[in-house]
C-alpha cells in the first residue's frame, strides 16, 4: 500500500518569507452573512513557505512549475538525516541508501528555526560533489526542511536543474 506524506507548511497571514521578499499577505474579503459568500484575498510571492523551485528560477529555462508533469513530483521517498551538518557531503552509505528516480528529502532538523533569519540565510548546503551524485541518479526532486540546497551565489541550484 502507498503511503502520501503531506509536507506542506500552512498557507497564513504574515507567513516568514526569505528576507527581502514581499510578505504574505492572506486576508477575508467576502463574508457569507454580509456578502452571501465567503473568500479570501492571497497575496504571497513564489518562494513562500513550502515550494518547489523550478528550472526558471536561476537558469535561462522557460519551464514554469506547472508544465512539470505531477508524476515527476511522486515516488519513492529516501530520508537522509544530515542533522547538524553545516556542508553536506557524499558519503559511501548514499550510493546504496539513494536509488535511481528517487525523491531524496534531506532532514536539517531546523525546521524549528523557521521564520528567524538564521533559517534563511545560514542554512546547511549541499557540495557540488553530492549534487552532482543526486544528478547522476536520476533524482526526481530534493527536499529540505530549511530554506535551500545552497547559499549565494547558487551554484548548487543550478547543477540540479
Amino acid at each position: 500500500m502507498r503511503k502520501f506524506v503531506d509536507l506542506t507548511r500552512v498557507v497564513e497571514d504574515n507567513q516568514p518569507v526569505y528576507p527581502g521578499d514581499d510578505p504574505t499577505r492572506l486576508c477575508r474579503s467576502r463574508v457569507l452573512n454580509e456578502d452571501g459568500y465567503n473568500n479570501h484575498r492571497l497575496e504571497i510571492s513564489m518562494h513562500s513557505g513550502t515550494h518547489i523551485d523550478g528550472p526558471m528560477h536561476l537558469t535561462q529555462s522557460d519551464l514554469y512549475v506547472d508544465q512539470i508533469e505531477i508524476n515527476r513530483l511522486i515516488g519513492k521517498g529516501v530520508l537522509i538525516d544530515v542533522r547538524g551538518e553545516t556542508e553536506i557531503a557524499m558519503k559511501s552509505q548514499y550510493e546504496d541508501a539513494i536509488s535511481e528516480d528517487s525523491i531524496v528529502l534531506f532532514w536539517t532538523g531546523r525546521d524549528s528555526l523557521f521564520g528567524s533569519e538564521d533559517y534563511f540565510l545560514k542554512n546547511p548546503f549541499l557540495t557540488s560533489e553530492l549534487a552532482e551524485f543526486l544528478v547522476e541518479r536520476r533524482t526526481r526532486m530534493v527536499g529540505f526542511d530549511s530554506s535551500s540546497p545552497d547559499r549565494y551565489p547558487y551554484d548548487i541550484h543550478r547543477i540540479l536543474f
